[in-house]
Formats: C-alpha cells, sequence, structure tokens
C-alpha cells in the first residue's frame, strides 16, 4: 500500500474519531458548569434565607427557608443534609451550637463546589457577619 493513501485512511479515522470525543469532553465539561451553577445557586438561597429568617423571623421567612432546605434535598451530599438536619433540630432547641454547625454546612459546600482546591481546614470559623437589629431596629412605616 501506498504511504499516501495510509497516511490519508489514518487522518480521516482521526478526524471521524475526534470530532465525537471532543463533543463529548465539551459536553460533559459544559454539564458539569451547569451542575456547578445551580449549586452555587441554591447554597446561596439556603443562607440568604437562613439570615433572612434568624435576623427577622416571619411567615414569609420561615417559607423561604423551608423551600430553600427542600431543594438542597434534591441536589446537596449526605454530609450537608445531615448538617442541615442538625441544625433545624438544634434551631428548634436553642441550643446556639447553630454557629459551629453553619460553619460545618459552609465548609462542606465549600468542598462540595471547589472539590480538593479549597484550601480552607476542616473547623475554620468563616467570619459570618448578622445585622444587629438591637442596636438598629428596622424602620417602621408611618401610616397616613
Amino acid at each position: 500500500m501506498n504511504a499516501q493513501i495510509l497516511a490519508a485512511i489514518i487522518a480521516g479515522c482521526v478526524a471521524l474519531l475526534g470530532y465525537p470525543v471532543t463533543n463529548f469532553f465539551t459536553t460533559r465539561r459544559e454539564a458539569r458548569a451547569k451542575e456547578l451553577a445551580f449549586k452555587l445557586d441554591c447554597y446561596q438561597g439556603f443562607l440568604k434565607s437562613f439570615f433572612a429568617l434568624a435576623n427577622e423571623p416571619s411567615f414569609e421567612t420561615q417559607l423561604a427557608f423551608t423551600h430553600s432546605v427542600n431543594v438542597l434535598n434534591l441536589m446537596a451530599p449526605p454530609g450537608i443534609l445531615a448538617a442541615v438536619h442538625e441544625l433545624s433540630t438544634t434551631y428548634e432547641k436553642g441550643t446556639g451550637r447553630q454557629w459551629k454547625i453553619l460553619d460545618e454546612m459552609l465548609y462542606l459546600m465549600r468542598r462540595d463546589i471547589l472539590g480538593r482546591w479549597d484550601r480552607i481546614p476542616r473547623g475554620y470559623n468563616f467570619p459570618v457577619l448578622v445585622a444587629d437589629t438591637d442596636r438598629f431596629p428596622r424602620p417602621t412605616r408611618k401610616s397616613t
């Protein structure tokens, strides 16, 4: 067989196999990026609703927190689900361990999103800011 024909056959096979393989890896990377974006959105929603409930307990904030926890039940890994369960039971009992549990949840959420690239050690105390509603109460509207 002629060397030019053999080279053309090999080049054709590489072209035929290269496109599906490249497409597979590109599609996989895009799906992973969408999954991470969804997880990040769910984690942000959870934290936002948790602090809204802690700062201003009402039916609306409790409902938003309930919705965010229900979404976490669909996609969060087992460690986060266990921490959510522990957080809800300690919140109801008022034991004061919520900050330690929240630190663990933030650590697990970071590990879920960043994977092994996360450099925060387990047990890190995340600097969480909370509105001081005692010193700065929410302004009330005057009815006219």
